[in-house]
């Protein structure tokens, strides 16, 4: 028991130094990781200790929580049983939601946890039940969160104009993902998306539009940072004062 206390502290000591978790593990027994409060103190000091307890400590409820505060997907070696816990799963989404792609899948299909899994990651969508990605709240909260995320909308909610304007508010590279894909090609659509958004949309029109005069000026008399999206040959002059009095006259 003495040496025991002993290879606990000193372990504790090393990790806590910050030393290399693999050599400083590897000169210890394996007793140790089977004991639950020094795997939990450990822990602590360092996510990695993980995986090096013992097997059973993987079904510890108190043991998997603290893990998944350093790295969710300590999740990716539990049992069944665990991941079938909606209050262990709702503790681990509120770290990294996108943990939700390693639940039973009956929690993927799950409303509440599915919308606390968006609540830190909007790209959660990826991994939520099908009937979910087709569900316009859902989606909404998703790409509020990221507008990215409409890449895992169903298709009929990729063509909903007005989701695709908060997801492009999010990120204006959520354009690339709205149905019917021509939509991000056309004028009048590119142009409301101005109206909405803002002229960093242009960056992820199509060349032909960046450097349309026509188009480029529109845009601009919607919101004056259009111009620094269109392409180098309608911006001109570097100094946008010049340039910008050249599209006004």
């Amino acid at each position: 028991m003495a040496d025991e206390t002993i290879d606990k502290e000193a372990l504790l000591k090393r990790l806590k130094d910050g030393e290399e978790i693999s050599p400083v593990v590897g000169s210890y027994g394996g007793d140790l990781f089977e004991d639950k409060d020094f795997v939990l103190e450990a822990l602590e000091l360092n996510g990695r200790i993980m995986e090096y307890a013992a097997k059973k400590l993987l079904s510890d409820h108190d043991v998997v929580l603290k893990a998944t505060k350093f790295s969710p997907f300590t999740l990716r070696n539990c049992p069944e049983t665990l991941l079938q816990d909606p209050s262990l799963v709702l503790q681990v989404l509120a770290v990294d939601g996108t943990a939700l792609q390693l639940v039973a899948p009956e929690l993927r299909a799950d409303r509440n946890i599915v919308m606390a899994a968006l609540a830190s990651s909007g790209l959660a969508l990826e991994f939520a039940a099908e009937t979910l990605r087709s569900d316009r709240d859902v989606v909404l909260k998703a790409v509020q969160k990221d507008g990215l995320a409409l890449a895992f909308a169903s298709d009929d909610l990729r063509s909903d104009q007005d989701i695709a304007f908060v997801a492009m508010a999010s990120n204006t590279a959520a354009l690339r993902y709205i149905e019917p894909s021509h939509l991000a090609k056309d004028r009048d659509f590119l142009l409301e998306a101005v109206k909405k958004v803002g002229g960093s949309v242009l960056q992820h029109a199509p060349p032909d539009l960046q450097s349309s005069e026509d188009f480029v000026l529109e845009a601009m008399r919607i919101d004056s940072s259009s111009l620094g999206f269109a392409a180098k040959s309608l911006r001109g002059n570097p100094d946008p004062d010049v340039s910008r009095d050249t599209f006004e006259e």
